[in-house]
């Protein structure tokens, strides 16, 4: 269904029916709702399951004028505001993670009942492929224009090479780091990490364990960056025991 708030167009998929709380999933960066059908409809037995094409992406409108994640969050806050939800469960994976995290941390006229990451964004990653740009930017001065635009288009991030047309929203809605507003994620959360992922690495469910009180941490152990994808039924399974 086609839903528009202040304006905007979103795309929402409706699952389910029942007096449970219900769920509300955001997805990745350059995805949309539709990878999430085979998962909402495993938890949709007793509550509402709703799937969104985030602000930008999918059936969505692309927002204008966002300049931070703060922002681009709010926007999911209205949507959630005008579907008439009191009390939510959110899932969030990557991208949907940063949303998750600020609408947990933030205090809203909705109550989050319960936070369900899977590979969240939001935390700054420490990585060889970034200390390699910083000493590449160095030395490519004495290299030729072409060469250098081959090798940096090869180190760039995947997904802002796959955000053309988005780039302004993108780099909007990635420069904050979330490590305050993890602090203050105050709801029950369950993590669950892609041992194998190569964007965002395992070791980053440290913090998480170390900062949010109440939290349940589950490693889909033959996964990369999507495990939702890769051990769909692993991830409905531990979905389901943490909501019940």
């Amino acid at each position: 269904m086609q839903v528009v708030v202040d304006g905007s167009i979103y795309a929402v998929d409706e699952y389910g029916s029942g007096k449970k709380t219900p769920v509300v999933i955001f997805h990745g960066w350059g995805r949309s709702k539709e990878e999430w059908s085979y998962l909402a409809k495993k938890i949709s037995d007793q509550r509402k399951v709703y799937a969104v094409d985030c602000p930008g992406f999918g059936g969505s409108t692309k927002p204008r004028g966002i300049r931070s994640i703060y922002e681009y969050s709010l926007l999911i806050q209205r949507l959630i505001e005008y579907l008439g939800l009191k009390q939510v469960i959110l899932v969030g994976h990557s991208l949907g993670g940063r949303i998750g995290t600020v609408l947990a941390s933030r205090p809203t006229r909705i109550k989050i009942v319960q936070l369900i990451l899977i590979d969240p964004a939001g935390l700054k990653v420490f990585s060889f492929k970034r200390v390699g740009l910083y000493f590449l930017s160095k030395v490519f001065f004495f290299v030729p224009r072409y060469i250098r635009t081959r090798f940096a288009h090869r180190l760039m991030d995947e997904d802002y090479r796959n955000s053309a047309g988005n780039r302004d929203l993108y780099r909007a809605v990635v420069s904050h780091n979330l490590a305050r507003s993890i602090k203050l994620i105050k709801c029950p959360t369950l993590l669950i990490w892609g041992y194998n992922d190569n964007v965002l690495p395992v070791y980053l469910t440290k913090v998480y364990r170390k900062f949010v009180r109440d939290i349940i941490v589950r490693i889909a152990w033959n996964s990369e960056h999507d495990p939702h994808i890769s051990e769909p039924d692993f991830v409905v399974r531990k979905i389901k025991e943490f909501i019940k």
